[in-house]
């Protein structure tokens, strides 16, 4: 492979790898704080836009190699770097959703198809044209922000609750005084208020949440070594 070419995929891994880890970092932080609704949809659009910058960056790399002859080792030897990138960022993404599914719920799960699937529908023929590579990558790209997209839409959640009478009469008074729209938007404002008013003590019980989790990962680990089984996927 040229040195321009490998230069221009170098400079294309780096910049991804550099975008993942700057995403990771920021939604393990909001994780680690119980956030799990900013941490989830941070993951979701970030995501996304990461999505966006590879189908660019392949687009650029598709521009350049129609200005130069590539062999049939060239060409292979480029897929194979694409398909290693693009599934190591992938399955670092899914990670993390494992993660956010792991301590906030079943209702913070991306539908993320497999990184190895995705690769491996990813062609590897040199009977093909480089373009025509890059053509069925960008498309697997789209069809990840569709779900990506579709996964996002599901942040907010609809819950049931049990109210006092009283309570509830002051929710419709606020209501049919136009204060608020609906019953649901005036119960989420107090939801949030109480959640504010009581940060001190919430941000303790998530200290001790997380020493817990932390008992519990550790277990895992160790069951997972002893017995060569991943447990952390396991409903």
């Amino acid at each position: 492979m040229s040195g321009d070419l490998r230069r221009e995929l170098e400079r294309f891994a780096d910049k991804l790898r550099s975008e993942i880890d700057t995403l990771i970092s920021k939604v393990e932080e909001l994780r680690s704080k119980g956030e799990f609704s900013k941490a989830y949809r941070l993951l979701a659009e970030g995501a996304i836009d990461i999505l966006k910058k590879i189908k660019d960056s392949l687009e650029e790399i598709e521009s350049y190699t129609k200005k130069v002859e590539l062999s049939e080792s060239e060409i292979k030897e480029l897929i194979e770097y694409l398909r290693k990138e693009i599934k190591d960022a992938l399955s670092k993404i899914e990670e993390e959703a494992f993660k956010l599914r792991d301590y906030g719920g079943r209702a913070f799960v991306l539908y993320l198809p497999a990184p190895e699937k995705i690769v491996k529908s990813i062609t590897t023929s040199v009977s093909e044209s480089i373009g025509d590579v890059v053509e069925s990558v960008s498309r697997l790209i789209e069809s990840l922000q569709d779900s990506l997209d579709h996964s996002l839409r599901k942040v907010t959640q609809v819950v049931s609750l049990r109210m006092k009478e009283k309570d509830l009469e002051v929710i419709d008074q606020l209501v049919e005084a136009r204060i608020f729209k609906s019953r649901s938007e005036a119960i989420a404002y107090f939801a949030r208020k109480g959640i504010e008013s009581s940060r001190e003590w919430i941000n303790k019980a998530l200290e001790q949440a997380k020493k817990i989790r932390e008992l519990q990962e550790s277990i895992r680990r160790e069951l997972e070594e002893e017995h060569g089984e991943d447990y952390s996927r396991q409903s």
